[in-house]
């Protein structure tokens, strides 16, 4: 008898999906302190709910610093803001991250190669509904 009482049989590997659009799921998402820089971000964990076998999807969303310039700063604002709307929250409201667990909302992915991790999907750009 097995130690393990499981069948291991017809299990698949997580794949990855063709570059469009897909509803995604906010799994996890933190602030984290870049080891390299010591600028905080939004680290979330994704998941593509409709199809279940697909890789999990590691996206980075970086907190303006004061060492940014004007540019950098807006892009990443703008950055949190369009993720912020493309998952239905207020980006003016006051929220906490264990609060976007959960949520549901669009974006356009890609697919790359990620050295040790193979192959990946990234999120292009988070869709913002239209008003």
């Amino acid at each position: 008898m097995s130690f393990l009482n499981l069948d291991l049989t017809n299990v698949q590997e997580f794949t990855t999906v063709k570059p469009d659009e897909y509803k995604l799921r906010i799994l996890k998402a933190e602030i984290k302190t870049s080891q390299n820089t010591g600028g905080q971000y939004i680290s979330l964990l994704l998941d593509i709910p409709e199809i279940p076998l697909s890789k999990n999807i590691n996206h980075t969303l970086m907190i303006p610093t004061a060492s940014d310039d004007i540019k950098q700063a807006n892009a990443r604002k703008l950055g949190i803001i369009n993720f912020l709307k493309a998952f239905g929250f207020d980006p003016g409201a006051p929220m906490e991250t264990e609060q976007l667990v959960g949520a549901q909302g669009w974006a356009l992915l890609d697919e790359k190669e990620e050295g040790d991790y193979g192959l990946q999907n990234r999120v292009k750009r988070f869709i913002v509904p239209k008003s």
